[in-house]
């Protein structure tokens, strides 16, 4: 079964990008010639991550399971515009996570980027990939 796999993905649980979120995994199934792709969903994606709290040990629990299961080589960082979570976290204190429309996608991949940091230092093998979900639909590359 290892075989068929190649990454995990996290993204955010927001209801809104479903089907957004399901025509990135089958373009990324499509880059990675049909392998699998895990999905995690976390509030905010990677924000449990930046955030060193209790959530934090069940992102990198589900990753590591996947890693040993599956033995991906992959992590896909999914962010979203209009993320929910980075608006609670801003008005409760998080400055790494005020953004304005001007400011957004830059945010986002200022957060991704630093989640992949401290990702790598539980998983130093795996390649990172960073993507981007518009309200409009769109899936870009951070």
């Amino acid at each position: 079964m290892s075989g068929d796999f190649k990454a995990g993905a996290l993204h955010c649980v927001d209801g809104r990008f479903v089907e957004t979120h399901a025509r990135a995994i089958a373009e990324l199934r499509d880059q990675f010639d049909g392998a699998w792709v895990d999905q995690l969903t976390n509030p905010g994606a990677t924000a449990a991550i930046l955030l060193e709290d209790d959530s934090t040990s069940g992102v990198f629990a589900n990753f590591a399971g996947i890693e040993n299961l599956h033995q991906i080589d992959t992590i896909v960082l999914i962010e979203h515009e209009d993320c929910g979570m980075y608006k609670f976290l801003a008005e409760n204190g998080h400055e790494e996570f005020v953004v304005t429309p001007e400011t957004e996608k830059a945010v986002h991949a200022e957060n991704a980027y630093a989640a992949a940091e401290i990702l790598k230092a539980e998983f130093p093998n795996m390649e990172f990939l960073f993507r981007y979900a518009t309200l409009d639909g769109y899936i870009e590359d951070l």
